[in-house]
């Protein structure tokens, strides 16, 4: 088996490399997802609840949600040929 730069991972302490297949990784990445949920919901609950809604996207064009003027089809109909 060749092993690669790809394949070292440093371990939490920073002190080893640990050499990961592509399934120990996903696996890892998993875990690490898992935990992120898990401190963001933590967080949100300290720091009173949901975070910000996002706004929807107003064209300046048309004034219509959903799109911005470069995205706009009304654009596109103006457009000359």
């Amino acid at each position: 088996m060749n092993l690669t730069r790809s394949n070292a991972v440093l371990s939490s302490d920073r002190k080893e490399v640990v050499w990961m297949g592509l399934d120990s990784k996903i696996a890892r990445v998993k875990e690490l997802i898992a935990k992120r949920e898990e401190l963001d919901a933590e967080l949100s609950g300290l720091l009173g609840g949901a975070g910000r809604e996002r706004r929807i996207s107003r064209c300046s064009i048309c004034d219509e949600p959903g799109h911005r003027a470069s995205t706009c089809p009304s654009k596109a109909a103006d457009a000359p040929n």
